[in-house]
């Protein structure tokens, strides 16, 4: 990897770098984390695995301060390592599906400016709109946990490209490609995939954890986020002045500047900007 102009001087000007998949994220966690620590550089670099890869690589050129934040998406939250300083994360996943279910702040929604100059619209009101379009989407996440299901499955061990040296052979092209792992696992996960019964059953499976989700108020960190926080945000706006990225960051840092104020920013966070504060 090859260090552009602007890149070299922020990575030793920062104690630390974080890179986040996008400008809502960026200028979220710039409130939450930049108010109580200011050593903190965030910058964006595209989806997750464009993070992981961009972190990786720096990490490999001896930039030991740069860090990824992501979404969790469908994938492990890594919250149970945050504060560990020899557990060698690299990218944080938080225990919340998005970084926008951060913002789904009943009371921070309620009491933000973005809110007070506008509509006034009720912490109780604002969470049940969101739980409607909540309670709209249930098949919808099913299916998209079922899609990352399958794809984690089929190639979650799939081998990175060798290193140029790596492989010189026709038989070590073949050794590598076939290695351990990914290889000897594809038939029986393909013909399960190939399976209705298993996806119907897989998919009812995650139906009903969804439901118990809905039911137990989970939903609020376990289903889309983003996808909530914009009808949210489109309700209480209740205008069009600007383009939906720029909307929600507006209303994103009015959640922050309100949490902040009011000594309620998430602890999932905090806890995760103390872990850079001790690196």
């Amino acid at each position: 990897m090859t260090l552009s102009s602007h890149l070299a001087p922020l990575l030793s000007q920062w104690p630390v770098i974080v890179w986040v998949e996008d400008r809502l994220t960026r200028a979220y966690l710039q409130d939450i984390w930049q108010a109580d620590n200011p050593l903190i550089q965030i910058l964006v670099a595209g989806g997750n695995e464009t993070v992981a890869g961009v972190v990786h690589d720096l990490r490999g050129l001896g930039h030991a301060n740069v860090f990824g934040f992501t979404d969790r998406d469908f994938r492990s939250t890594n919250r149970d390592k945050w504060l560990n300083l020899n557990s060698e994360i690299e990218v944080f996943r938080p225990q919340a599906l998005e970084i926008e279910n951060f913002l789904l702040d009943w009371d921070a929604l309620a009491g933000c400016t973005e809110n007070q100059s506008r509509q006034q619209r009720s912490g109780e009101e604002l969470c049940r709109r969101a739980e409607t379009v909540a309670q709209s989407m249930v098949w919808w996440m099913a299916c998209r946990r079922i899609l990352s299901h399958v794809r984690e499955l089929l190639i979650s061990a799939y081998p990175h490209h060798p290193r140029q040296g790596r492989v010189t052979t026709l038989e070590e092209a073949f050794e590598y490609i076939t290695a351990p792992g990914w290889y000897s696992a594809f038939p029986d996960h393909s013909r399960d995939i190939q399976d209705r019964n298993f996806l119907e059953l897989k998919l009812k499976e995650t139906h009903g954890e969804l439901i118990y989700f809905l039911t137990n108020g989970l939903w609020v960190r376990e289903f889309s986020g983003k996808e909530i926080f914009r009808q949210v945000r489109g309700y209480l706006f209740n205008t069009r002045y600007g383009n939906d990225e720029a909307m929600d960051i507006d209303l994103a840092k009015s959640v922050a500047r309100w949490q902040i104020a009011n000594n309620r920013q998430p602890e999932e966070l905090t806890g995760n900007r103390d872990r850079f504060v001790y690196f």
